[in-house]
């Protein structure tokens, strides 16, 4: 995203999930062969969770173009652009590969942000704007400030923005309690996303 540009988050996972061509430096390694060949690759999303969080790539890294061993670090920047979410009802379903398991409503409402606020990946700080039965609420370090109603335009100014880092979000069919969310774990294989079951 180009500095002040913005781009909605549809278009985001569209280009995350686009058919990318593997040559040259990134050939893939043939496991039948043992030979590097050249190969397309594509990411589809198969099954979702009841909680979602988005990561967003705020950061670009490049190689040093120069020789000297003092200065091998990568240059680095930090990518401000804003990817536009809506507040409630954000559709996922047609996102989903067409031979996927998963058939429930794929609608998600954001309950958390995370920003961070500073010039690089080694420079900065992080605050989070949350949804509370009230309202909407910025939390950063020991301050705390009241951005507004749940559905109140002008707290959804306050809480998306180019400082967005990463976003949570809810499935509108999730369990109302937090602990009612079945938990993950190699001892419970029933519970991993990929398996079918309950709530698919």
């Amino acid at each position: 995203l180009p500095r002040g540009g913005r781009q909605p988050i549809e278009e985001a996972i569209r280009a995350f999930c686009a058919e990318e061509k593997l040559d040259g430096a990134d050939c893939w390694g043939c496991p039948r062969c043992e030979r590097r060949v050249r190969a397309k690759k594509r990411l589809s999303l198969w099954k979702l969770p009841l909680l979602l969080l988005v990561h967003l790539k705020r950061f670009g890294f490049e190689a040093s173009t120069t020789s000297s061993a003092w200065d091998m670090a990568p240059r680095a920047w930090k990518i401000e652009g804003e990817v536009v979410v809506p507040l409630q009802r954000l559709d996922l379903q047609g996102f989903v590969a067409e031979t996927s398991p998963q058939r429930v409503p794929l609608q998600y409402d954001l309950f958390a942000a995370v920003d961070h606020v500073g010039s690089s990946p080694s420079v900065g700080h992080y605050t989070a704007a949350c949804r509370r039965p009230d309202g909407w609420w910025r939390f950063d370090d020991a301050r705390t400030e009241f951005l507004g109603a749940p559905t109140e335009e002008a707290a959804a100014r306050r809480v998306l923005g180019e400082g967005n880092y990463m976003l949570l979000f809810q499935r509108r069919d999730a369990p109302p309690e937090p602990e009612l969310v079945r938990e993950q774990s190699h001892k419970q294989p029933e519970n991993w996303p990929h398996v079918l079951g309950d709530g698919c």
